[in-house]
């Protein structure tokens, strides 16, 4: 699912450390990339709320080089970030790195994980991570069509029926695109 990648290929962000923010909370960096061959330029954002839009409150970074963005991110919001999806806006004018210039925008996605984040986790989003979600949301907006962080966060009921609509999803487009789990 491109999310257990750990190689070191992710610099640190020295302007963005680790030091207690003016809650007290901790802060914590997760690293991703934007692959549709590498973009830089593009928006990547939790959706805390689950509308597909940048709010003012969700973390966001722009990629970079290789495609390369980084979140740092409070305590709570290092803990909604396994159960919410991770937006990319590409815009016009993005690079992609095998193609150039985009000259038409377009949204990547990646699902929720359902797993902690950690420094060594990574959201790799690309095309096969949206075909994912776009199966997900699908399930998703038919049964549960009013998500949150925080209502996910307090329903364990919730966090484990959505986890398993993911896994249906995630066999659905394996089964399709006749590729392995490891691979997606």
């Amino acid at each position: 699912d491109g999310v257990a990648d750990t190689d070191d290929a992710y610099p640190r962000d020295p302007s963005k450390s680790s030091d207690s923010d003016s809650n007290g909370d901790e802060n914590t960096t997760v690293s991703g990339r934007v692959i549709d061959g590498y973009i830089s330029g593009a928006v990547a954002f939790l959706d805390l709320n689950f509308d597909g839009e940048l709010s003012i409150n969700e973390p966001s970074a722009t990629s970079g080089t290789d495609g390369l963005f980084q979140f740092t991110l409070s305590d709570q919001e290092l803990s909604c970030a396994a159960y919410v999806p991770t937006v990319v806006n590409v815009p016009v004018g993005a690079i992609d790195e095998e193609f150039g210039v985009v000259d038409k925008a377009f949204n990547l996605v990646l699902p929720p994980r359902f797993t902690s984040l950690t420094t060594a986790s990574r959201l790799n989003v690309s095309p096969i991570t949206s075909v994912v979600w776009q199966a997900f949301e699908t399930e998703l907006r038919s049964s549960l069509p009013d998500l949150n962080c925080a209502t996910i966060l307090a329903n364990a009921e919730q966090r484990d029926t959505l986890a398993a609509v993911l896994e249906r999803s995630i066999a659905d487009v394996v089964a399709h695109y006749n590729i392995s789990e490891a691979q997606l």
